[in-house]
């Protein structure tokens, strides 16, 4: 099971990843034991973020800040 702060980390990197390209935010984010679900009902879209490990490392390069 994945840590609550790794989960509220990917929920801000998602949300703010969208706000800085002009996408609409999620109608709904959902926490499951190892991902976070990102849900647009009227596009009928899911995006699941799965967290590999107890551990979080972060992919986003250097430079690129929330």
């Amino acid at each position: 099971m994945a840590a609550i702060d790794d989960k509220q980390h990917v929920e801000r990197r998602m949300l703010h990843l969208l706000e800085d390209n002009g996408l609409p935010a999620p109608d709904a984010v959902e926490y499951g034991q190892a991902e976070v679900r990102f849900l647009w009902y009227d596009r009928k879209v899911a995006l699941i973020v799965e967290l590999g490990s107890d551990t979080f490392d972060d992919p986003i390069p250097e430079g690129i800040t929330c």
